[in-house]
């Protein structure tokens, strides 16, 4: 009944500082939730499946921008 993500980052983006707990921290938050876990894989949980589909379209462009930096 309630959103879960799962993240996987690979090792070459974790040495770039991209660490999938952050992203599941971040992520989590979207669906008025939280997140973590360790650098090459998190989750992140939500309290609503109504959430969901909002939670989609924000963290295309978060992750877009994550991966500039």
């Amino acid at each position: 009944e309630k959103p879960l993500v799962v993240i996987i980052v690979s090792r070459d983006l974790n040495d770039k500082g991209v660490l999938a707990g952050n992203l599941a921290k971040s992520i989590g938050q979207f669906m008025n939730g939280g997140g973590g876990g360790k650098p090459h894989l998190a989750t992140a949980g939500g309290q609503s499946n109504n959430l969901l589909d909002e939670a989609i379209k924000k963290t295309k462009p978060f992750l877009l921008e994550q991966l500039k930096n």
